[in-house]
């Protein structure tokens, strides 16, 4: 079983000392990252990969910490850094980092708030682990690709065939469902919405079987479901392809986005 990655605030200031300058500088001020661009991820899925996005709360969830939406639990960070494991040697997977977590300055203390800073810190320490760095950036994306452009959502969702392929969607919010229903026909399966890695087995079992029942027609599964949505891709057979929507489709719905780092990104020094 993997090693769950743990940052005390001892084993992270122990990191930190560490740090050759050019490391501790650029924990401060952020560093140019390499990854494919948006119009790559879309090309790319409709090639059929799949994309899973890892943010703030896999982090927290990673490090036995709890997050908005999921409880901290020893067996979920152990499958976390399983999926992490996993996403080295997945070639038809496609990982989206928050990379505004590495880019942005910490200087600027006045647009980042006090708890986004520590996010930002345990999330740097992530980012610089061999856990990331040995997946190739061919196969590396941003996570908050769907923010910039939800809008598109739809048109991109037609691009991969959702008409004519069957499509399952796993989420705790009816909404995203009938986000989807507007778009194509689509099979639902409802979790919690607070700690759904409590019903992990029934939700892996399930799309496990819906998957294979759909294998010949190239089923799609789109994801809403936090960190216990990450887990399921390394459990279903690589000609299911995997997209993690997220929280685009909340977006998509409400007609705009709450990121003050997408709106302004000046004002972040991204």
């Amino acid at each position: 079983m993997a090693n769950r990655f743990q940052v005390t605030p001892i084993k992270g200031f122990k990191w930190i000392s560490q740090l050759d300058h050019k490391g501790f500088w650029s924990l401060i001020v952020g560093r140019t990252v390499t990854e494919i661009n948006d119009d790559e991820v879309v090309k790319s899925l409709k090639l059929g990969y799949s994309f899973i996005r890892w943010g703030d709360g896999e982090t927290a969830n990673l490090r036995g910490k709890s997050s908005w939406h999921q409880s901290g639990d020893t067996h979920l960070s152990n499958e976390l850094a399983r999926f992490l494991e996993y996403s080295r040697e997945a070639d038809h997977l496609i990982l989206g980092l928050p990379f505004v977590a590495i880019k942005g300055s910490l200087l600027n203390t006045s647009a980042w708030p006090l708890w986004k800073i520590k996010v930002l810190l345990s999330t740097r320490v992530l980012l610089n682990s061999n856990r990331i760095q040995s997946i190739p950036s061919s196969r590396v994306a941003d996570s908050e690709i769907w923010y910039r452009i939800f809008l598109e959502i739809p048109s991109i969702l037609q691009s991969i065939d959702v008409k004519f392929r069957p499509v399952l969607l796993v989420s705790g919010n009816n909404s995203h469902r009938d986000a989807i229903a507007e778009i194509c026909n689509v099979d639902y399966f409802e979790i919690k919405s607070l700690n759904a890695f409590e019903q992990y087995q029934e939700i892996k079992q399930f799309t496990y079987n819906w998957a294979n029942s759909h294998i010949a027609e190239r089923p799609i599964i789109l994801l809403a479901a936090g960190s216990v949505g990450k887990l399921l891709v390394m459990h279903l057979p690589p000609e299911v392809q995997v997209v993690d929507i997220g929280s685009g489709l909340s977006a998509l719905q409400k007609g705009r986005i709450e990121r003050d780092w997408i709106i302004q990104p000046e004002k972040f020094n991204l």
